[in-house]
């Protein structure tokens, strides 16, 4: 039998295995989904039948009250009707989560690929729902809301976030309140502002398995009696926790430099330097305004070329398959997913002719920006006028392997470069009686820039310039966008609160994408032309709320939501001879449904929980397939998902010294129509590939969708001596298996695993310092993120990995 056939009975004897596996353990979620959904029937009787009243004076166990701006003013969690998960600053510093994936695995439902090879740069989804990072002029469908500036670029992905004073993350449509393109959900960032006393703290920590050094400081204070300023700074830089394994060698292509260089950077290192300057102005009057400049400097030895070849189709060897013909074994490759890879840098000779290629050496460089100007006054008839303006922009270059081999038979070159300037305005009221309102408009004018060189295949020198690449890529997007958007709130009741509200939304896009230069050797298959395309859309996405509010200490409410992505160009399709406008433009994506929900507040408030269910039905999913033929991507829109489930969270003081925190989540995210979806490399009219092109995904699950998650964690706080504490927290995240590739080739599921987290922190009675050693993904768990099918056509895979075990020794200062 063939390695091929062998390597396929094994995978159907592990499914088979796997399947048996699941039954059990779904059987085992099913019970313990029925005790959850359960509770909230047992609780709420006992609540309404207790007179309504505030927790007991002087609990000294009741939990602080958490404020958050899910509908972009300043609200008790407990009486916000939206499904948000919120974390404080005592939160993100447990277990120093100084980016969106490690915030993402706090989160039930939200996953996050922070890097990808090229394209968009980035992936985020909530409940299964999100936009692939691969193509480059796709926007997110989880937007990122940085101090109230809106993005939805993956990029935004790549920068830490520090200094944080909370995140929420909105999940389900967010069309009313949050700018553009939120239909699966918002993840809000606030960044700490001036301290009413002078303040400076410092932090450095090391991690162990990446040699990473991490430096915090923030300093602070009132300047007088109306101005406040806070300047904070964190660098890093990290030797790396990916190896490359490439050496070295002779090239085996006659049309090429002789030699191949091999990896000149073993550890896939990276450098970061963060600043933020925040300015305030409060005199106690009606004006209030706030100043916030964050700047970012990122780079690395290649981590966007991170991928690993983690499946050769049933065999362990690495083959690269010329796309101009042959096949060549590549001798320093494996065929696991295990951080290593066999990259080769690009020879000198080919790299010193591609746009941005410096000296072939793999790398990644972005600066980024966002600012933003908040202002608020409030009228004395009880109105306030709110005002944000935001600027964003960052600039990225790198160079990748694109084979990811030692032969870099293909290899590309990539910068792009992205500006959005935003004006958001809203008045609401802030009356006695049973009535108020808000309105407001937004504007958006964002430039996208994007081109690069790309080398296909090892094909001679063009006679004229001497190059050895295959093209020069160019593409471009300038937007457009404006909106109007206004909610009215009705007390129908003191406990009874009706909202609803709409947001109109236009959209205008100008887009090319092109070939600037080509071979002769390929003059004829990619000939140099442009691809022209315009959008325009007009959009209403309405919503309507109900909630319940008995007292103080629940909430129940049902809501109607919608929600609008704008459509566009693929700026990443690779423009040959034959690519119609059809297959790089793509359509607008809506979604609409409802969701129920209920928060509560128990045992003196000891006891805060939250229980969502949802079931909502997005239409013409934005998707982007990767062609493995013909190296290029392929965008369009899949035809309905269904997306429906539950979600629980909930945090418990048990004692004084002893917190308890968990969660469990049910999702099922399928596309209900998907007929015209790409074919994985490899994939034969038996195993559903129709015609050489197409497979149906109907009633499969969509990217990244475990059906369930679950956490459960603690934190126990005790005093080793009268002025000396410990502090000791652990979590724990499970996840369900899932598809981390759109194809859905069998090497493309992701196992169920469960991920622990831990720290150790020791401080004194006056918090003034504190040694802590943190430890994420202790279990060594490999976990892959995102993916994409193999160049070639062998039916390999390709898949990046989240980080490794991490073991942290972190000490802190304040002065």
């Amino acid at each position: 039998m063939s390695n091929i056939h062998q390597g396929r009975a094994r995978r159907d004897s592990k499914n088979q295995c796997r399947a048996r596996r699941d039954s059990k353990k779904l059987a085992a979620r099913l019970v313990l989904l029925s005790s959850t959904a359960l509770l909230p029937l047992t609780v709420v009787p006992s609540v309404l039948a207790q007179e309504t009243a505030s927790p007991q004076a002087g609990n000294a166990l009741a939990m602080e009250e958490i404020v958050v701006t899910a509908r972009r003013r300043a609200e008790r969690l407990a009486d916000v009707p939206v499904a948000v998960s919120a974390m404080g600053a005592e939160d993100i510093e447990r277990y120093s989560s100084n980016n969106i994936g490690d915030i993402a695995q706090m989160t039930p439902n939200l996953n996050v690929a922070s890097r990808t090879a090229g394209g968009a740069g980035a992936g985020i989804t909530i409940r299964g729902i999100g936009t692939e990072g691969a193509n480059v002029g796709f926007e997110q469908a989880v937007s990122i809301n940085i101090d109230g500036v809106q993005v939805s670029r993956g990029r935004a992905l790549w920068q830490s976030y520090f200094d944080i004073q909370q995140v929420e993350v909105l999940k389900g449509p967010q069309a009313l309140f949050f700018g553009k393109n939120s239909p699966a959900g918002v993840v809000s960032i606030v960044t700490k502002g001036p301290t009413r006393d002078f303040e400076a703290t410092g932090r450095i920590g090391y991690e162990f398995n990446a040699d990473e050094l991490i430096g915090e400081a923030a300093i602070g204070g009132p300047l007088n009696d109306a101005w406040g300023l806070r300047l904070a700074v964190r660098a890093r830089e990290m030797q790396g926790w990916m190896r490359n394994d490439a050496v070295a060698q002779a090239n085996p292509s006659p049309t090429q430099p002789p030699i191949l260089p091999g990896a000149r950077d073993k550890r896939l290192g990276e450098k970061e330097l963060n600043g933020r300057l925040t300015l305030t102005y409060d005199d106690g009057g009606p004006l209030t305004a706030t100043l916030k400049v964050t700047g970012t400097q990122y780079k690395d030895d290649g981590a966007v070329s991170q991928m690993e070849i983690v499946d050769c189709s049933g065999s362990n060897q690495v083959v690269l398959r010329r796309i101009f013909g042959g096949t060549i074994v590549d001798p320093q490759g494996d065929c696991k997913a295990d951080w290593r890879i066999a990259s080769t840098d690009i020879p000198q000779e080919v790299a010193q002719y591609y746009l941005h290629g410096r000296d072939g050496e793999q790398y990644s460089d972005q600066d980024s920006l966002v600012s933003v100007l908040s202002l608020s006054y409030a009228f004395a008839n009880n109105l306030v006028l709110a005002s944000s303006t935001g600027f964003y922009t960052h600039n990225s270059k790198y160079l990748m392997n694109n084979d990811w081999t030692s032969f870099a038979s293909i290899s590309a070159t990539e910068a792009e470069k992205y500006e959005q300037v935003t004006q958001e305005l809203r008045l609401y009221s802030e009356y006695d009686g049973n009535l108020n309102f808000m309105l407001g408009a937004y504007y958006q004018d964002s430039q996208l820039d994007f081109g690069g060189s790309t080398k296909l295949d090892d094909i001679p020198r063009d006679p004229l310039t001497g190059w050895y690449h295959t093209i020069n890529r160019e593409a471009a997007t300038s937007g457009k966008t404006w909106s109007m958007f206004g909610q009215l709130n009705w007390d129908i009741t003191p406990e009874l609160e009706l909202s609803g509200g709409a947001r109109w939304t236009r959209e205008e896009k100008k887009s090319f994408v092109g070939v600037g230069w080509s071979n002769a050797a390929v003059a004829a298959a990619f000939p140099v032309r442009r691809i022209n395309l315009d959008f325009k859309d007009d959009d209403i996405s309405p919503e309507a709320t109900l909630a319940w509010r008995p007292n103080s200490d629940l909430m129940i409410y049902g809501a109607y939501k919608t929600g609008y992505k704008s459509g566009g160009a693929g700026l990443s399709s690779l423009v040959n001879a034959g690519l119609l406008a059809s297959q790089v433009e793509y359509g607008p994506e809506t979604v609409e449904g409802f969701e129920a929900g209920m928060k509560h507040q128990a045992l003196d408030r000891r006891l805060q929980y939250n229980v969502t269910a949802y079931r909502y039905n997005f239409k013409d999913l934005q998707v982007s397939s990767w062609d493995p033929v013909s190296s290029s991507y392929f965008t369009a829109n899949a035809a309905r998902v269904r997306q429906q489930g539950i979600e629980l969270e909930g945090t418990y003081a048990a004692t004084s010294d002893l917190t308890l925190r968990g969660s469990l989540a049910y999702n099922h995210s399928r596309y209900r129509s998907y007929l015209n979806a790409q074919c994985y490399s490899g994939q034969t009219q038996a195993q559903g590939c129709i015609g050489g092109a197409y497979q149906d995904l109907s009633g499969r699950p969509t990217l990244n969708a475990p059906d369930w998650v679950a956490g459960l964690g603690f934190t126990f706080t005790q005093n080793v001596t009268e002025d000396l504490f410990f502090s000791v927290s652990s979590d724990v995240q499970y996840s369900d298996d899932y598809y981390y590739i759109q194809t859905q080739s069998p090497a493309a599921l992701q196992d169920s695993f469960a991920r622990l987290s831990a720290s150790l922190r020791l401080f004194p009675s006056d918090e003034r310092w504190e040694l802590g050693l943190i430890g994420r993904n202790l279990t060594n768990e490999k976990v892959l993120v995102s993916g994409q099918d193999r160049p070639g056509g062998l039916g390999d895979t390709n898949g990046v990995l989240a980080r490794p075990r991490e073991v942290l020794l972190q000490v802190g200062y304040k002065f």
